[in-house]
């Protein structure tokens, strides 16, 4: 891996779902309002007050982080993110 890439954390975040019904009309006691827990593995690219983002992959920059290319990019609200743990080797 690319020194610029080494403070990269590869993480396992859990975090809350809003959930959208399908369309249509039904009824209200029929539907399920429940938000389920996810987690997510990735990369941590980026961690402020408002958002985390992970990506699943990432171009190892040959000068600096500010050139790094990913892909497969998530983004999630912080107040949605339940826990971040960090994923090392044994």
């Amino acid at each position: 891996m690319s020194k610029y890439c080494k403070d990269i954390k590869l993480v396992i975040v859990e975090w809350r779902d809003a959930v959208m019904g399908a369309g249509g009309w039904k009824w209200a006691k029929e539907t399920n309002f429940k938000c389920e827990t996810i987690y997510s593995v990735g990369y941590l690219i980026m961690d402020n007050k408002k958002q985390i983002v992970l990506c699943s992959t990432m171009k190892s920059p040959k000068k600096k982080y500010a050139d790094l290319s990913i892909a497969n990019d998530l983004t999630i609200p912080k107040d949605w993110v339940i826990s971040i743990k960090e994923l090392i080797e044994k």
